[in-house]
Protein backbone atom coordinates (compact mmCIF):
# COMPACT_ATOMS: atom_id res chain seq x y z
CA UNK A 1 0.00 0.00 0.00
CA UNK A 2 2.72 2.50 0.56
CA UNK A 3 4.56 1.72 -2.20
CA UNK A 4 1.18 2.35 -4.50
CA UNK A 5 0.69 5.30 -2.77
CA UNK A 6 4.26 6.80 -3.45
CA UNK A 7 4.09 5.74 -6.29
CA UNK A 8 0.86 7.70 -7.21
CA UNK A 9 2.74 10.67 -5.27
CA UNK A 10 5.18 10.01 -8.11
CA UNK A 11 3.19 10.53 -11.09
CA UNK A 12 0.82 13.54 -8.93
CA UNK A 13 1.32 17.13 -9.75
CA UNK A 14 3.66 18.31 -7.28
CA UNK A 15 4.38 21.54 -9.28
CA UNK A 16 1.87 22.98 -7.29
CA UNK A 17 3.99 22.71 -4.10
CA UNK A 18 5.97 25.63 -6.14
CA UNK A 19 3.28 28.18 -4.82
CA UNK A 20 3.12 27.12 -1.63
CA UNK A 21 7.21 27.69 -1.33
CA UNK A 22 6.71 30.58 -3.29
CA UNK A 23 4.22 32.51 -0.87
CA UNK A 24 6.89 30.97 2.32
CA UNK A 25 9.46 32.59 0.48
CA UNK A 26 7.70 36.34 0.19
CA UNK A 27 6.15 36.59 3.49
CA UNK A 28 9.22 37.95 5.61
CA UNK A 29 9.71 40.66 2.63
CA UNK A 30 5.57 41.22 2.79
CA UNK A 31 5.79 41.56 6.31
CA UNK A 32 8.65 43.44 6.85
CA UNK A 33 9.11 45.98 3.97
CA UNK A 34 11.64 47.99 3.62
CA UNK A 35 13.23 47.19 6.69
CA UNK A 36 14.19 43.95 4.22
CA UNK A 37 17.30 43.07 3.48
CA UNK A 38 19.27 41.54 -0.07
CA UNK A 39 22.76 41.67 -1.22
CA UNK A 40 23.75 45.46 -1.66
CA UNK A 41 26.98 44.49 -3.68
CA UNK A 42 26.53 44.65 -7.63
CA UNK A 43 22.80 45.37 -6.91
CA UNK A 44 21.70 48.24 -4.66
CA UNK A 45 25.13 50.20 -5.34
CA UNK A 46 24.37 49.51 -9.25
CA UNK A 47 22.23 47.32 -11.03
CA UNK A 48 18.77 48.62 -9.83
CA UNK A 49 20.02 52.01 -11.32
CA UNK A 50 19.61 50.38 -14.65
CA UNK A 51 16.44 49.88 -14.74
CA UNK A 52 14.95 53.12 -12.35
CA UNK A 53 17.03 55.21 -14.78
CA UNK A 54 15.85 53.42 -18.08
CA UNK A 55 12.68 53.57 -16.79
CA UNK A 56 12.53 57.00 -15.93
CA UNK A 57 13.23 58.26 -19.63
CA UNK A 58 11.16 55.47 -21.17
CA UNK A 59 9.85 56.62 -24.35
CA UNK A 60 12.17 60.46 -23.99
CA UNK A 61 14.44 58.87 -26.61
CA UNK A 62 17.41 59.99 -24.94
CA UNK A 63 20.39 58.72 -26.23
CA UNK A 64 22.42 60.14 -23.15
CA UNK A 65 21.26 59.97 -19.72
CA UNK A 66 22.31 63.04 -17.40
CA UNK A 67 22.37 61.83 -14.01
CA UNK A 68 25.56 60.42 -13.42
CA UNK A 69 29.06 61.31 -14.20
CA UNK A 70 28.01 64.46 -16.27
CA UNK A 71 25.95 62.57 -18.28
CA UNK A 72 26.38 58.59 -19.74
CA UNK A 73 25.11 57.30 -23.15
CA UNK A 74 21.45 55.32 -22.37
CA UNK A 75 23.56 52.23 -23.36
CA UNK A 76 25.50 52.17 -20.35
CA UNK A 77 22.56 51.83 -18.28
CA UNK A 78 21.01 48.56 -20.65
CA UNK A 79 18.70 46.73 -18.10
CA UNK A 80 19.88 43.09 -17.49
CA UNK A 81 16.12 42.26 -18.29
CA UNK A 82 14.25 44.38 -20.41
CA UNK A 83 10.82 42.64 -19.47
CA UNK A 84 11.47 44.25 -15.53
CA UNK A 85 11.46 47.98 -17.12
CA UNK A 86 7.79 48.76 -17.11
CA UNK A 87 7.86 47.37 -13.25
CA UNK A 88 10.04 49.93 -12.30
CA UNK A 89 7.94 52.46 -14.25
CA UNK A 90 4.71 51.84 -12.74
CA UNK A 91 5.89 50.85 -9.02
CA UNK A 92 8.10 52.16 -6.56
CA UNK A 93 11.68 50.72 -7.03
CA UNK A 94 11.25 48.39 -3.81
CA UNK A 95 7.88 47.04 -5.12
CA UNK A 96 9.48 46.39 -8.65
CA UNK A 97 12.20 44.49 -7.22
CA UNK A 98 10.51 42.28 -5.14
CA UNK A 99 7.78 41.73 -8.23
CA UNK A 100 10.99 40.95 -10.49
CA UNK A 101 12.33 38.62 -7.87
CA UNK A 102 8.70 36.58 -7.68
CA UNK A 103 9.46 36.23 -11.44
CA UNK A 104 12.81 35.01 -11.24
CA UNK A 105 11.62 32.86 -8.65
CA UNK A 106 9.12 31.26 -10.57
CA UNK A 107 10.86 30.53 -13.72
CA UNK A 108 13.65 28.78 -11.59
CA UNK A 109 11.20 26.35 -9.78
CA UNK A 110 8.71 25.47 -12.36
CA UNK A 111 11.39 25.65 -15.10
CA UNK A 112 13.58 23.44 -13.41
CA UNK A 113 10.19 21.33 -12.07
CA UNK A 114 9.44 21.06 -15.79
CA UNK A 115 12.50 20.23 -17.19
CA UNK A 116 13.04 17.59 -14.73
CA UNK A 117 10.03 15.95 -15.20
CA UNK A 118 9.83 15.72 -18.69
CA UNK A 119 12.90 13.64 -18.56
CA UNK A 120 12.69 11.44 -15.68
CA UNK A 121 9.23 11.11 -15.28
CA UNK A 122 9.58 11.92 -11.66
CA UNK A 123 7.56 14.13 -9.75
CA UNK A 124 9.37 13.67 -6.83
CA UNK A 125 12.82 14.25 -8.03
CA UNK A 126 11.29 16.97 -10.16
CA UNK A 127 10.07 18.82 -7.23
CA UNK A 128 13.52 17.84 -4.99
CA UNK A 129 15.63 19.50 -7.70
CA UNK A 130 12.67 22.65 -8.20
CA UNK A 131 13.01 23.14 -4.86
CA UNK A 132 16.88 23.16 -3.98
CA UNK A 133 17.95 25.50 -7.07
CA UNK A 134 14.85 27.75 -6.52
CA UNK A 135 16.40 28.69 -2.78
CA UNK A 136 19.77 29.40 -4.00
CA UNK A 137 20.40 33.28 -3.78
CA UNK A 138 20.05 34.38 -7.22
CA UNK A 139 20.42 38.34 -8.04
CA UNK A 140 16.94 39.33 -8.61
CA UNK A 141 18.85 42.10 -11.00
CA UNK A 142 19.72 39.99 -13.35
CA UNK A 143 16.84 38.46 -13.99
CA UNK A 144 16.77 35.25 -15.71
CA UNK A 145 20.37 35.11 -16.27
CA UNK A 146 20.84 31.91 -13.90
CA UNK A 147 17.26 31.12 -12.47
CA UNK A 148 15.87 31.04 -16.43
CA UNK A 149 18.19 28.72 -17.88
CA UNK A 150 16.03 25.40 -16.77
CA UNK A 151 13.13 27.42 -18.30
CA UNK A 152 14.79 28.18 -22.10
CA UNK A 153 16.74 24.04 -21.85
CA UNK A 154 12.94 23.05 -21.18
CA UNK A 155 12.08 24.82 -24.28
CA UNK A 156 14.78 23.40 -26.33
CA UNK A 157 13.48 20.31 -25.39
CA UNK A 158 9.98 20.79 -26.17
CA UNK A 159 11.41 22.23 -29.59
CA UNK A 160 13.31 19.41 -30.12
CA UNK A 161 10.54 16.65 -29.79
CA UNK A 162 7.99 18.88 -31.43
CA UNK A 163 5.77 19.20 -28.85
CA UNK A 164 4.18 22.79 -27.17
CA UNK A 165 5.55 24.82 -30.02
CA UNK A 166 3.96 27.61 -29.35
CA UNK A 167 4.67 27.25 -25.40
CA UNK A 168 8.16 26.99 -26.06
CA UNK A 169 8.90 30.33 -28.63
CA UNK A 170 7.46 32.01 -25.49
CA UNK A 171 9.15 30.72 -22.60
CA UNK A 172 12.76 31.37 -25.44
CA UNK A 173 11.02 34.81 -25.56
CA UNK A 174 10.30 35.10 -21.69
CA UNK A 175 13.85 33.72 -21.22
CA UNK A 176 15.56 36.31 -23.72
CA UNK A 177 13.45 39.37 -21.98
CA UNK A 178 14.82 38.70 -18.56
CA UNK A 179 18.31 38.01 -19.41
CA UNK A 180 21.20 39.48 -20.91
CA UNK A 181 23.40 38.31 -23.86
CA UNK A 182 27.10 38.63 -22.53
CA UNK A 183 25.83 37.18 -18.91
CA UNK A 184 24.50 33.53 -19.76
CA UNK A 185 22.24 34.39 -23.26
CA UNK A 186 25.84 33.51 -25.95
CA UNK A 187 26.00 30.32 -23.20
CA UNK A 188 22.60 29.13 -24.18
CA UNK A 189 23.08 29.84 -27.79
CA UNK A 190 26.72 28.53 -27.65
CA UNK A 191 25.76 25.35 -26.53
CA UNK A 192 21.79 25.26 -28.88
CA UNK A 193 24.27 25.82 -31.89
CA UNK A 194 26.40 22.40 -30.73
CA UNK A 195 23.01 20.85 -30.58
CA UNK A 196 21.61 21.83 -33.68
CA UNK A 197 24.76 21.14 -35.58
CA UNK A 198 24.94 17.37 -34.34
CA UNK A 199 20.92 17.01 -35.42
CA UNK A 200 21.66 18.77 -38.63
CA UNK A 201 24.55 16.17 -39.12
CA UNK A 202 22.51 13.18 -38.21
CA UNK A 203 20.16 15.00 -40.49
CA UNK A 204 17.43 15.36 -37.73
CA UNK A 205 17.31 19.24 -37.65
CA UNK A 206 13.56 20.65 -38.24
CA UNK A 207 11.96 24.08 -38.67
CA UNK A 208 10.43 24.61 -35.31
CA UNK A 209 13.95 24.16 -33.61
CA UNK A 210 15.88 26.70 -36.51
CA UNK A 211 12.91 29.26 -36.23
CA UNK A 212 13.21 29.10 -32.39
CA UNK A 213 17.26 29.42 -32.66
CA UNK A 214 16.97 32.42 -34.99
CA UNK A 215 14.19 33.96 -33.21
CA UNK A 216 16.02 34.30 -30.07
CA UNK A 217 19.07 35.79 -31.53
CA UNK A 218 17.02 38.32 -33.14
CA UNK A 219 15.29 39.33 -29.73
CA UNK A 220 18.94 40.15 -28.25
CA UNK A 221 20.23 41.93 -31.70
CA UNK A 222 17.41 44.14 -30.69
CA UNK A 223 17.97 44.39 -27.13
CA UNK A 224 21.25 44.97 -27.91
CA UNK A 225 21.51 47.17 -30.75
CA UNK A 226 23.78 49.53 -29.48
CA UNK A 227 25.84 46.80 -28.01
CA UNK A 228 26.22 45.46 -31.82
CA UNK A 229 27.09 48.89 -33.07
CA UNK A 230 29.64 49.73 -30.86
CA UNK A 231 31.61 46.67 -31.48
CA UNK A 232 30.79 46.64 -35.49
CA UNK A 233 31.30 50.35 -36.25
CA UNK A 234 32.51 51.84 -32.94
CA UNK A 235 31.01 54.63 -30.68
CA UNK A 236 32.88 57.39 -31.97
CA UNK A 237 34.56 57.37 -27.82
CA UNK A 238 36.57 54.98 -26.60
CA UNK A 239 35.48 53.32 -23.31
CA UNK A 240 37.26 52.75 -20.20
CA UNK A 241 37.66 49.29 -20.67
CA UNK A 242 40.51 49.98 -23.10
CA UNK A 243 42.36 49.98 -19.69
CA UNK A 244 41.29 46.84 -17.93
CA UNK A 245 43.70 44.70 -16.97
CA UNK A 246 42.86 40.89 -16.61
CA UNK A 247 44.33 39.49 -13.39
CA UNK A 248 45.07 35.67 -13.54
CA UNK A 249 44.51 32.85 -11.31
CA UNK A 250 46.52 29.74 -11.53
CA UNK A 251 44.64 27.15 -13.80
CA UNK A 252 44.15 24.16 -10.88
CA UNK A 253 43.15 26.73 -8.22
CA UNK A 254 40.47 28.03 -10.70
CA UNK A 255 39.55 24.86 -11.99
CA UNK A 256 39.11 23.69 -8.70
CA UNK A 257 36.98 26.87 -7.67
CA UNK A 258 34.62 26.52 -9.70
CA UNK A 259 34.08 22.68 -10.20
CA UNK A 260 33.43 22.57 -6.10
CA UNK A 261 31.97 25.71 -5.49
CA UNK A 262 30.88 28.04 -8.80
CA UNK A 263 31.45 31.41 -9.46
CA UNK A 264 30.78 34.82 -8.58
CA UNK A 265 26.72 35.78 -8.90
CA UNK A 266 26.01 32.05 -9.91
CA UNK A 267 26.35 30.12 -6.78
CA UNK A 268 24.92 26.80 -7.00
CA UNK A 269 26.67 25.12 -3.62
CA UNK A 270 25.87 21.66 -5.71
CA UNK A 271 29.46 20.06 -3.89
CA UNK A 272 27.86 17.45 -1.13
CA UNK A 273 26.46 16.31 -4.90
CA UNK A 274 29.69 15.81 -7.36
CA UNK A 275 30.58 12.36 -5.49
CA UNK A 276 26.62 11.02 -5.25
CA UNK A 277 26.69 12.00 -8.93
CA UNK A 278 29.35 10.40 -9.99
CA UNK A 279 28.46 6.97 -8.08
CA UNK A 280 25.26 6.42 -9.46
CA UNK A 281 26.58 7.05 -13.10
CA UNK A 282 29.54 5.07 -12.59
CA UNK A 283 26.92 2.67 -11.11
CA UNK A 284 24.41 3.46 -14.41
CA UNK A 285 27.78 1.94 -16.52
CA UNK A 286 28.50 -0.52 -14.87
CA UNK A 287 24.76 -1.85 -14.85
CA UNK A 288 24.50 -1.03 -18.66
CA UNK A 289 27.46 -2.79 -19.31
CA UNK A 290 25.85 -5.79 -17.71
CA UNK A 291 22.46 -5.42 -19.50
CA UNK A 292 20.98 -4.31 -16.40
CA UNK A 293 19.40 -1.46 -18.19
CA UNK A 294 16.46 -0.37 -20.21
CA UNK A 295 16.18 1.60 -23.38
CA UNK A 296 14.90 4.77 -20.96
CA UNK A 297 17.20 4.00 -18.75
CA UNK A 298 20.01 3.40 -20.65
CA UNK A 299 19.02 6.89 -22.61
CA UNK A 300 18.90 8.69 -19.22
CA UNK A 301 22.62 7.73 -18.38
CA UNK A 302 23.84 8.55 -22.13
CA UNK A 303 22.04 11.87 -21.25
CA UNK A 304 23.86 11.93 -17.40
CA UNK A 305 27.31 11.83 -19.04
CA UNK A 306 26.91 14.23 -21.63
CA UNK A 307 25.64 16.38 -19.36
CA UNK A 308 28.47 15.63 -16.71
CA UNK A 309 31.21 16.19 -19.91
CA UNK A 310 29.94 19.13 -20.64
CA UNK A 311 30.13 20.36 -17.14
CA UNK A 312 33.50 19.97 -16.63
CA UNK A 313 34.65 20.90 -20.53
CA UNK A 314 32.60 24.40 -19.00
CA UNK A 315 34.78 24.17 -16.04
CA UNK A 316 38.07 23.81 -18.21
CA UNK A 317 36.93 26.73 -20.09
CA UNK A 318 36.89 28.79 -16.83
CA UNK A 319 40.36 27.78 -15.61
CA UNK A 320 42.07 28.17 -18.87
CA UNK A 321 40.57 31.82 -19.85
CA UNK A 322 41.50 32.95 -16.42
CA UNK A 323 45.41 31.43 -16.43
CA UNK A 324 48.25 33.59 -17.01
CA UNK A 325 48.81 32.62 -20.34
CA UNK A 326 45.27 33.43 -21.42
CA UNK A 327 45.12 36.88 -19.28
CA UNK A 328 48.71 38.18 -20.98
CA UNK A 329 47.11 38.01 -24.73
CA UNK A 330 44.32 39.81 -23.61
CA UNK A 331 45.93 42.18 -22.00
CA UNK A 332 48.03 42.55 -25.29
CA UNK A 333 44.54 43.22 -27.06
CA UNK A 334 42.12 45.72 -27.33
CA UNK A 335 38.36 46.22 -27.75
CA UNK A 336 36.44 42.56 -27.48
CA UNK A 337 39.22 40.45 -27.54
CA UNK A 338 40.42 42.14 -24.26
CA UNK A 339 37.26 42.31 -22.36
CA UNK A 340 34.95 39.74 -23.46
CA UNK A 341 34.52 37.14 -20.86
CA UNK A 342 34.24 33.58 -22.37
CA UNK A 343 34.09 31.40 -19.30
CA UNK A 344 30.23 33.14 -18.55
CA UNK A 345 29.60 29.89 -19.43
CA UNK A 346 29.59 28.81 -15.86
CA UNK A 347 26.34 30.81 -15.26
CA UNK A 348 24.84 27.11 -16.58
CA UNK A 349 26.27 25.47 -14.27
CA UNK A 350 23.66 25.57 -11.47
CA UNK A 351 20.88 24.31 -13.79
CA UNK A 352 23.44 21.45 -14.91
CA UNK A 353 24.83 20.32 -11.83
CA UNK A 354 20.63 20.31 -10.06
CA UNK A 355 19.51 18.62 -13.33
CA UNK A 356 22.27 16.26 -13.34
CA UNK A 357 21.37 14.84 -10.01
CA UNK A 358 18.13 14.08 -10.98
CA UNK A 359 18.80 12.46 -14.11
CA UNK A 360 21.58 10.50 -12.32
CA UNK A 361 19.33 9.58 -9.65
CA UNK A 362 16.46 8.36 -11.98
CA UNK A 363 18.72 5.71 -13.39
CA UNK A 364 18.46 4.04 -9.93
CA UNK A 365 15.11 4.83 -9.08
CA UNK A 366 12.45 3.34 -11.14
CA UNK A 367 13.26 -0.01 -12.99
CA UNK A 368 10.18 -0.14 -15.75
CA UNK A 369 7.69 1.12 -13.50
CA UNK A 370 8.21 -0.49 -10.17
CA UNK A 371 8.85 2.45 -7.16
CA UNK A 372 11.65 1.58 -4.85
CA UNK A 373 10.74 3.05 -1.90
CA UNK A 374 14.17 2.25 -0.45
CA UNK A 375 16.36 4.14 -2.98
CA UNK A 376 14.09 7.37 -3.09
CA UNK A 377 14.76 7.27 0.65
CA UNK A 378 18.35 6.93 -0.02
CA UNK A 379 18.01 10.18 -2.25
CA UNK A 380 16.48 11.98 -0.41
CA UNK A 381 19.15 11.37 2.49
CA UNK A 382 22.08 11.71 0.22
CA UNK A 383 20.24 15.71 -0.41
CA UNK A 384 19.96 16.68 3.14
CA UNK A 385 23.70 18.01 3.02
CA UNK A 386 22.94 20.24 -0.17
CA UNK A 387 19.69 21.24 1.37
CA UNK A 388 20.79 22.25 4.58
CA UNK A 389 23.77 24.45 2.77
CA UNK A 390 21.31 26.08 0.66
CA UNK A 391 19.38 26.76 3.11
CA UNK A 392 21.92 28.61 5.08
CA UNK A 393 22.78 30.55 1.90
CA UNK A 394 19.40 31.28 0.68
CA UNK A 395 17.64 35.04 0.78
CA UNK A 396 14.94 33.28 2.76
CA UNK A 397 17.36 32.36 5.49
CA UNK A 398 19.16 36.44 5.45
CA UNK A 399 15.82 37.57 5.94
CA UNK A 400 14.72 35.47 8.71
CA UNK A 401 18.14 35.98 10.62
CA UNK A 402 17.21 39.34 9.89
CA UNK A 403 13.95 39.28 11.47
CA UNK A 404 15.02 37.35 14.16
CA UNK A 405 18.61 39.32 14.90
CA UNK A 406 18.36 42.43 13.45
CA UNK A 407 21.51 44.69 12.17
CA UNK A 408 23.30 45.03 15.01
CA UNK A 409 24.16 41.32 15.08
CA UNK A 410 23.49 40.01 11.34
CA UNK A 411 25.22 43.10 9.69
CA UNK A 412 23.22 42.97 7.17
CA UNK A 413 21.76 46.36 5.48
CA UNK A 414 18.51 46.98 5.18
CA UNK A 415 16.61 48.53 1.69
CA UNK A 416 16.05 51.53 4.13
CA UNK A 417 19.07 51.57 5.62
CA UNK A 418 21.29 52.09 2.13
CA UNK A 419 18.51 54.06 0.38
CA UNK A 420 17.82 56.45 3.42
CA UNK A 421 14.85 57.85 1.84
CA UNK A 422 14.21 60.27 4.32
CA UNK A 423 17.63 61.28 4.86
CA UNK A 424 18.33 62.33 1.51
CA UNK A 425 14.69 64.29 1.47
CA UNK A 426 16.37 66.62 3.93
CA UNK A 427 19.69 67.18 2.36
CA UNK A 428 17.62 67.66 -0.79
CA UNK A 429 15.10 70.50 0.96
CA UNK A 430 18.60 72.06 3.15
CA UNK A 431 20.52 72.41 -0.97
CA UNK A 432 16.61 74.03 -1.53
CA UNK A 433 17.51 74.02 -5.32
CA UNK A 434 16.32 71.72 -8.21
CA UNK A 435 18.15 68.62 -8.43
CA UNK A 436 18.71 68.71 -11.82
CA UNK A 437 20.84 72.57 -11.35
CA UNK A 438 24.36 71.03 -9.77
CA UNK A 439 25.84 67.57 -9.02
CA UNK A 440 27.50 66.40 -6.05
CA UNK A 441 30.52 63.94 -5.01
CA UNK A 442 30.64 61.04 -2.57
CA UNK A 443 33.77 60.79 0.12
CA UNK A 444 33.82 57.18 1.59
CA UNK A 445 30.27 56.50 0.30
CA UNK A 446 28.36 54.65 -2.63
CA UNK A 447 26.57 57.10 -4.48
CA UNK A 448 23.88 54.91 -5.48
CA UNK A 449 21.83 56.37 -2.68
CA UNK A 450 21.96 59.80 -4.07
CA UNK A 451 21.14 58.63 -7.49
CA UNK A 452 18.35 56.49 -6.62
CA UNK A 453 17.10 59.57 -4.61
CA UNK A 454 17.29 61.96 -8.06
CA UNK A 455 20.39 63.39 -7.59
CA UNK A 456 23.06 63.89 -10.34
CA UNK A 457 26.54 63.13 -9.72
CA UNK A 458 29.90 63.61 -10.75
CA UNK A 459 30.67 60.26 -9.48
CA UNK A 460 29.08 56.42 -10.08
CA UNK A 461 29.91 53.03 -10.86
CA UNK A 462 29.18 52.28 -14.41
CA UNK A 463 30.64 49.15 -16.38
CA UNK A 464 30.81 51.43 -19.65
CA UNK A 465 31.71 55.01 -20.01
CA UNK A 466 34.27 57.53 -21.63
CA UNK A 467 37.87 57.24 -21.04
CA UNK A 468 38.59 60.54 -21.32
CA UNK A 469 36.42 60.85 -18.12
CA UNK A 470 38.19 58.16 -16.21
CA UNK A 471 41.27 60.40 -16.83
CA UNK A 472 39.72 64.11 -16.10
CA UNK A 473 38.63 62.31 -13.19
CA UNK A 474 42.17 60.53 -11.90
CA UNK A 475 43.53 63.98 -12.10
CA UNK A 476 41.17 64.96 -9.08
CA UNK A 477 42.43 62.54 -7.04
CA UNK A 478 46.11 62.13 -8.24
CA UNK A 479 47.66 63.44 -5.09
CA UNK A 480 45.56 60.74 -3.43
CA UNK A 481 46.45 58.09 -5.34
CA UNK A 482 49.85 58.89 -4.85
CA UNK A 483 49.83 57.90 -1.48
CA UNK A 484 47.76 55.09 -1.43
CA UNK A 485 49.15 52.36 -4.00
CA UNK A 486 46.46 50.11 -3.40
CA UNK A 487 43.80 52.27 -4.37
CA UNK A 488 45.97 53.29 -7.46
CA UNK A 489 46.16 50.27 -8.90
CA UNK A 490 42.21 49.31 -8.31
CA UNK A 491 41.29 52.49 -10.20
CA UNK A 492 43.96 52.64 -13.20
CA UNK A 493 43.71 48.45 -13.43
CA UNK A 494 39.66 48.56 -13.50
CA UNK A 495 38.31 52.01 -12.41
CA UNK A 496 34.29 51.42 -13.17
CA UNK A 497 33.42 51.81 -9.52
CA UNK A 498 34.76 55.92 -10.58
CA UNK A 499 34.98 57.40 -7.23
CA UNK A 500 36.88 59.38 -5.24
CA UNK A 501 39.35 57.29 -3.45
CA UNK A 502 41.49 59.10 -0.54
CA UNK A 503 44.99 57.55 1.42
CA UNK A 504 42.45 57.54 4.61
CA UNK A 505 39.81 55.26 3.97
CA UNK A 506 41.66 54.07 0.85
CA UNK A 507 39.28 52.66 -1.82
CA UNK A 508 36.12 51.48 0.60
CA UNK A 509 32.51 52.93 0.09
CA UNK A 510 30.51 51.53 2.70
CA UNK A 511 31.34 53.43 5.50
CA UNK A 512 28.15 53.92 7.20
CA UNK A 513 27.98 56.29 10.17
CA UNK A 514 29.15 53.35 13.02
CA UNK A 515 32.65 53.76 10.97
CA UNK A 516 33.31 57.18 12.75
CA UNK A 517 35.62 57.99 10.16
CA UNK A 518 37.70 61.21 9.72
CA UNK A 519 39.44 63.07 6.68
CA UNK A 520 41.99 65.90 7.30
CA UNK A 521 44.58 66.75 4.49
CA UNK A 522 42.44 65.46 1.70
CA UNK A 523 44.06 66.59 -1.44
CA UNK A 524 41.48 66.17 -4.07
CA UNK A 525 42.21 69.14 -6.84
CA UNK A 526 38.59 70.50 -5.76
CA UNK A 527 39.16 73.19 -8.86
CA UNK A 528 38.97 70.44 -11.00
CA UNK A 529 36.07 68.64 -9.45
CA UNK A 530 34.30 71.87 -9.73
CA UNK A 531 34.80 72.04 -13.42
CA UNK A 532 32.90 68.94 -13.54
CA UNK A 533 29.58 71.03 -12.68
CA UNK A 534 29.94 69.75 -8.75
CA UNK A 535 28.93 72.03 -5.99
CA UNK A 536 28.49 69.83 -3.11
CA UNK A 537 30.07 66.87 -1.16
CA UNK A 538 28.74 63.83 0.24
CA UNK A 539 31.45 62.57 2.94
CA UNK A 540 30.94 59.53 5.10
CA UNK A 541 32.55 61.52 7.49
CA UNK A 542 33.35 64.66 9.33
CA UNK A 543 36.50 66.85 6.90
CA UNK A 544 37.83 68.35 10.40
CA UNK A 545 39.50 70.93 8.12
CA UNK A 546 36.61 71.86 5.50
CA UNK A 547 37.54 75.60 5.98
CA UNK A 548 41.17 75.25 5.32
CA UNK A 549 39.62 73.45 2.21
CA UNK A 550 37.40 75.95 0.86
CA UNK A 551 34.45 73.30 2.04
CA UNK A 552 31.42 75.21 3.34
CA UNK A 553 29.95 72.77 6.50
CA UNK A 554 25.67 72.71 4.81
CA UNK A 555 24.66 69.89 7.71
CA UNK A 556 25.11 66.66 9.17
CA UNK A 557 22.42 64.52 7.93
CA UNK A 558 21.08 61.00 9.38
CA UNK A 559 18.58 59.16 11.58
CA UNK A 560 17.99 56.12 13.45
CA UNK A 561 16.90 53.87 10.61
CA UNK A 562 19.50 55.22 7.78
CA UNK A 563 23.05 53.44 7.54
CA UNK A 564 24.68 56.63 6.86
CA UNK A 565 25.57 59.90 8.52
CA UNK A 566 26.73 62.50 5.53
CA UNK A 567 28.33 65.63 6.07
CA UNK A 568 27.35 67.87 3.49
CA UNK A 569 29.87 70.43 2.26
CA UNK A 570 29.23 72.87 -0.47
CA UNK A 571 32.71 74.22 -2.52
CA UNK A 572 33.49 77.52 -2.21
Amino acid sequence: MITKLLNRIDNARLWLLGFILEIIVFIPYDLMGKASVFTWHDQMDETILHYTLTAKHLGEGLKVFPEMMGGLPASAFQPNAYLFVPLYKAFDPFVAFLLSYVLVFSMAFFGMYFLVKTYTSSSILALLSAGLFSMLPFYPVYGGAVAGVPMAALAITYLSRKKKIVLSYILLAVFALTSHLILSGYAVLGLWAVLLLCKLIKRRLHIFEISGFIGMIVLYIIMNISLFKENLFGSGEVGHRIEFINHSTPFGESLKEVFLAGSMHAESFHQYLIIPILVLLVAGVVQYFRNKLNEKQAGLLFIGLIELAAIVLICLLFAFWNCEAVTTFKNSQTGILRNFQLDRFYWLLPTMWYSLFAIAAAIHLRDTDKFNIIRYIIIVAVLIPTALLVKNNSNLYMEINQKNNGSAVTGYITWEAYYSEEVYEDIEKAIGKPLDSYRVAHVGMSPAPALMHGFYTVDGYANSYPLSYKHKFREIIADELALNPAAAEYFDTWGSRCYLYNSQSGTSYMNGKASEVKYEGLKYNYDLLKNLGCEYLFSCGEIVDANDENLEILGVFSNDTAYWKIWVYRLK
